[in-house]
């Protein structure tokens, strides 16, 4: 896969996260379950695919470790902001008592939390594949 292809399923994540979140704006709270595993589902497919967190290796003459030079773009919660504000969600106006900055702002803490906890504890011994007994 290259760089564009590398993009466009980028893009295609955060497009799937907007969905949702448009999807859902008559949900009361998007923390239930059901729906929090949605958001999940995607999350989980874009760190299996490498697009949640640096690519790195070992440089040979120094034994340090360093940035991939084909880096998959990244996937955050800052990105899900940003895309959101590009395509007219929401904007950085927004008062923090509406519900679609809520919302967005919930999924962005989630997405950010999912990645931390993978990145120090990947599940199913070291192979980010398939989701931890008991996380959503």
């Amino acid at each position: 896969m290259g760089k564009k292809q590398w993009g466009n399923q980028a893009d295609a994540y955060v497009s799937q996260v907007l969905d949702l979140l448009k999807e859902y704006e008559d949900v009361d709270y998007i923390g239930q379950e059901s729906y929090k595993s949605d958001f999940f589902a995607i999350f989980s497919d874009a760190y299996r695919s490498g697009f949640c967190s640096p690519g790195y290796r070992i440089d040979n003459e120094s034994n340090k470790l360093v940035l991939c030079k084909s880096q998959r773009p990244l996937v955050s919660g800052d990105t899900i902001w940003s895309y959101a504000i590009e395509h007219g969600w929401v904007d950085a106006e927004m008062h923090p008592t509406e519900k679609k900055y809520r919302d967005i702002h919930m999924v962005k803490t989630w997405w950010d939390e999912w990645v931390y906890a993978w990145n120090r504890n990947p599940p199913q011994g070291g192979k980010p594949d398939a989701r931890p007994a008991g996380f959503s």
